[in-house]
């Protein structure tokens, strides 16, 4: 596979964040072009076919040891949404809530134990993923989502 050699164009908006520092925008840019584009998803093929990526350490250091507001960037990110018309919430709209299970073979795992499963009519180990969605005729993005912790209080993702 050929090199990216910008960040795609759908990573503009994450310049108008006031959430993120410049060094964090452009860890960000190079990561959703990486998860755009190129085939291998891991850091080190992002960082291996997305030229403007700093290092494979800096970029793992952003998803892993980086700190913000994650509650103050999604609200940016949906006043980002609502200056577009496109994107913009209209009264024809919904808001659907639904959960979703990751399945994990170990309880030790954050935030993993046993749920029931709807779907299969049974109990399984594993992570639920709560979110909300918006969605209307034009577009449909997810408004928030929740890791819910069994034996704690829900994280905030």
């Amino acid at each position: 596979m050929l090199p990216i050699t910008s960040f795609l164009s759908c990573t503009a908006p994450t310049d108008e964040l006031d959430s993120f520092s410049y060094h964090q925008k452009h860890h960000a840019k190079t990561y959703v072009t990486g998860l755009v584009a190129p085939s291998n998803k891991t850091v080190d093929g992002i960082t291996t076919h997305v030229l403007p990526a700093k290092s494979e350490r800096a970029l793992n250091k952003f998803l892993t040891e980086y700190d913000w507001d994650e509650d103050r960037l999604n609200r940016e990110r949906l006043e980002q949404l609502q200056t577009d018309n496109e994107t913009r919430w209209s009264s024809e709209g919904v808001v659907d809530d639904d959960d979703t299970f990751t399945h994990k073979t170990a309880e030790n795992i954050p935030n993993a134990g046993k749920f029931y499963d709807r779907s299969t009519r049974g109990h399984i180990c594993g992570q639920n993923l709560i979110y909300a969605i918006y969605a209307d005729k034009k577009t449909t993005y997810p408004l928030c989502f929740r890791l819910y912790g069994k034996h704690s209080k829900t994280r905030s993702s």
